[in-house]
C-alpha cells in the first residue's frame, strides 16, 4: 500500500486486525526484516493490526533530496500516522 506524506509515497504493509501497533524498522534495512522477525510473536496473540511502513531512503520508499534531517523524517512519520491510523485516540492504559 501508499500513503503520499509531503509529497514521498511511503510504502507499507499491513497485517491483522484491531488496535494498530506502528513497526518502525532501523538503518540499512526495510519493512520486510523486522515483519519477518516479529509476525510469529503475533501469531498468538490476535487483536493487533501492525503497520509496517519503510522510512524514507529504505525498501520501497524513495527519499527526496531535501530530507536530510532526522527531523524532517520524524513529520513523515507523524504525517503518516495521521492518515494511516485513523479514528480517535487510543487512551493509555492505567
Amino acid at each position: 500500500m501508499i500513503c503520499e506524506v509531503n509529497g514521498i509515497p511511503v510504502y507499507y504493509e499491513t497485517a491483522g486486525e484491531g488496535r494498530p501497533f506502528l513497526m518502525l524498522h532501523g538503518g540499512f534495512i526495510d519493512h520486510r526484516h523486522i515483519q519477518h522477525d516479529l509476525e510469529p510473536i503475533f501469531a498468538g496473540h490476535p487483536g493487533w493490526q501492525r503497520i509496517y511502513p519503510d522510512l524514507p531512503g529504505h525498501g520501497r520508499t524513495p527519499a527526496p533530496e531535501w530530507l536530510v534531517r532526522q527531523d524532517k523524517v520524524l513529520e513523515i512519520v507523524l504525517g503518516f500516522i495521521d492518515q494511516v491510523i485513523a479514528g480517535p485516540a487510543i487512551p493509555a492504559r492505567a
